[in-house]
C-alpha cells in the first residue's frame, strides 16, 4: 500500500520540498577530551529560538562532564559548563528547560556526599549551581533526571533511599531541598523504572519493576497538590509482572501499560509472556486486559499507544504465528487482544521501538529484521486496516537493522535511524517521504566523521532540521559528536 499524500504536502510543489538527493550529514561539534566533554548520551532539548541543548557524561575541564549548547546555525559546540565533582560529576539523562530558559537537571554522581545532586544553568550564565544534593538516605543515582510541572516544581525518581528500594522526589520551584515525597520500601515497591507521566489534571504516575505485595512490581500515582503516594495496583505474576515501557492515561484517568513478564502463564510457561493492563480511575486494582500466550505474541518491549476511541495498540518482539512479533489491538471495553498483523519475516520481524501515530490515527514503526532483504522494514499499519505494509525493506550498502521507532514531521515525512549498513557499515538517518515507498539514506555514519555507536533519538526543529547525539566517534578525539542534518543542505 502507498502511503496517501495529504493537502500541501511537500510532493505537491518544489516549493519548500526537502532535496532528498543533496543531503549530507554536519557535525555541529565534537565532543572530546578536555575541552567539550565525551560520550554524550541523552537526547538534545531545543529551546524556542532553536538552540539546543545536552550533557556530556565524561570530559570538560575537570573530566566530570559537561553542559553544552549548540546555538541555532552557528555549527559550533559551546561548553556552557564544566562539572568538577564539587557541584556534581556524571551527567546521565539529559536537561530540562522552564519557562524562562532555564536548564535543570541531575547527576549520578559527586556533590558533597558523592551520590549526586540537582543542578541549575540560570539563562544566559556559564555557571553550574547545586539546587538541591543526595546523600545517600534522601535518594542516590537519578539516572532518570527530572520532569517539570506546570508550575516549575521538578519530578524524579532515584535509587538508593532510606530503605535502599528508591525514592520519587520533588524539588519546588524556588527551593534549595529535595522533598522525598515517598521512599519506596519494598511492599510498596522498589526500584522506580520507567519516566513519570502526569496526566491532564497534574497527578503524577509511575512504575516500579520490583517490589509491591508480591514482589512483582507496582503502579503508583500522585495525586496533584497532596505529595503522597498511592499505590494503585501491585503485579502478582498472574496480573503480568516486571512492567516495562511508558504507561498512558486516558482522558477518564485510567492508566495502560504493559508487562514484559507474567499473565495468565505464569508458573506455566518460562514466567509468563507479559500483559497488558488497566487500573481504571479509582480503583487499586490491577486487571488484566489480556495477556499473551506466544501465538498471539510475547514480550511486548513498549508501552500501548490509545486511540481517540479508546483502543489500544502496540507490538510484541516475538510469538505470533511465525515467532517473529505481532502488531495487535484491544478494542475498548475488551479483553481480548486482536493480531491484526503477524510479523512473518517477509513483511518485518521483531519490531522493538515504540508505535508513531499520525493525525488521521495511522500507525508507523521498525522492525529490526525481516522484509525482503532480511534486515528490516520501516511499516505502517493504516487506520481501519488489519494489514500491516511494508513501506520499505532495508537493503546495504543501504542501512539496515533499525532499533528505535520513526519521527513524523509535521508534512508526514518519517525519520529514523540504522545501526547498521551504510558506506562504512556503521548505521544510517533515513527518510520516507510522505507519499512516497521509497527509502532515502540521508547520510552514512563512519568512524571518522560521525559516529561508532547507535544514536538516541533524533531531534527534529521547526525548519525541518535534524539533530542528535553519538557516543563515540568524531574526527577530533573519538569521544563522540553533536550532529545535524540541515534540511534541503548539500
Amino acid at each position: 500500500m502507498r502511503r496517501r499524500k495529504t493537502p500541501g504536502s511537500h510532493l505537491e510543489g518544489m516549493e519548500g520540498r526537502l532535496l532528498l538527493s543533496a543531503y549530507a550529514l554536519s557535525q555541529v561539534g565534537y565532543v572530546g577530551g578536555n575541552s567539550t566533554g565525551m560520550e554524550p548520551q541523552s537526547t538534545l532539548v531545543a529551546d524556542a529560538e532553536g538552540n539546543l541543548y545536552g550533557t556530556a557524561t565524561l570530559g570538560g575541564a575537570h573530566g566530570a562532564g559537561t553542559v553544552f549548547e549548540v546555538v541555532q546555525n552557528s555549527g559550533a559546540l559551546t561548553t556552557l559548563a564544566s562539572f568538577n565533582g564539587a557541584n556534581g560529576k556524571a551527567p546521565f539523562a539529559g536537561v530540562v528547560l522552564d519557562v524562562s530558559g532555564n536548564l535543570f537537571g541531575t547527576t549520578t554522581a559527586g556533590g558533597t556526599y558523592g551520590d549526586g545532586n540537582v543542578f541549575e544553568i540560570a539563562r544566559g550564565s556559564n555557571a553550574i549551581t547545586t539546587v538541591a544534593e543526595f546523600n545517600g538516605n534522601n535518594g542516590a543515582l537519578a539516572y532518570g533526571g527530572v520532569t517539570l510541572d506546570g508550575a516549575g516544581n521538578l519530578f524524579g525518581a532515584t535509587s538508593g533511599g532510606a530503605s535502599g528500594n528508591g525514592t520519587l522526589f520533588e524539588v519546588g520551584k524556588g527551593s534549595s531541598a529535595i522533598t522525598d515525597l515517598h521512599y519506596f520500601y519494598g511492599p510498596d515497591g522498589a526500584n522506580p523504572n520507567g519516566p513519570l507521566t502526569f496526566d491532564a489534571a497534574g497527578n503524577l504516575y509511575g512504575t516500579t519493576r520490583n517490589g509491591g505485595v508480591n514482589g512483582q512490581g507496582t503502579v503508583f500515582e500522585m495525586a496533584s497538590g497532596s505529595g503522597a503516594i498511592t499505590t494503585l495496583g501491585s503485579f502478582n505474576g498472574y496480573n503480568g509482572s516486571s512492567p516495562l515501557g511508558s504507561i498512558t492515561v486516558d482522558a477518564s484517568g485510567n492508566v495502560f501499560g504493559t508487562t514484559s513478564q507474567g499473565g495468565a502463564l505464569y508458573g506455566i510457561a518460562s514466567g509468563g509472556y507479559g500483559s497488558v493492563f488497566e487500573i481504571a480511575n479509582g480503583s487499586n486494582t490491577v486487571t488484566t486486559l489480556a495477556s499473551f500466550t506466544g501465538t498471539n505474541g510475547s514480550y511486548p518491549s513498549a508501552g500501548p499507544i490509545l486511540d481517540g476511541a479508546g483502543d489500544l495498540y502496540g507490538t510484541t518482539q516475538t510469538g505470533g504465528a511465525n515467532g517473529r512479533g505481532t502488531l495487535f489491538e484491544i478494542g475498548a471495553g475488551s479483553f481480548t487482544i486482536t493480531t491484526l498483523a503477524t510479523f512473518n519475516g517477509t513483511n518485518g520481524g521483531g519490531p522493538a521501538g515504540a508505535l508513531t501515530p499520525d493525525a488521521a490515527g495511522n500507525f508507523f514503526g521498525t522492525s529490526e529484521s525481516g522484509g525482503v532483504n532480511n534486515q528490516g522494514t520501516v511499516f505502517e499499519l493504516a487506520k481501519g486496516s488489519s494489514v500491516v505494509t511494508d513501506l520499505a525493506s532495508f537493503l546495504p550498502p543501504g542501512g539496515a537493522n533499525p532499533f528505535a521507532g520513526v519521527t513524523l514531521d509535521a508534512t508526514g515525512n518519517l525519520y529514523g535511524t540504522t545501526i547498521t549498513g551504510g558506506a562504512s557499515n556503521l548505521g544510517t538517518v533515513f527518510e520516507i517521504a510522505n507519499g512516497s515507498n521509497a527509502m532515502t539514506t540521508l547520510a552514512s555514519l563512519n568512524q571518522a566523521s560521525n559516529w561508532l555507536s547507535p544514536p538516541p533519538a533524533l531531534t527534529l526543529d521547526a525548519a525541518g532540521n535534524l539533530f542528535g547525539t553519538t557516543a563515540t566517534g568524531g574526527y577530533a578525539k573519538g569521544d563522540g559528536t553533536v550532529f545535524e542534518i540541515p534540511m534541503g543542505s548539500s
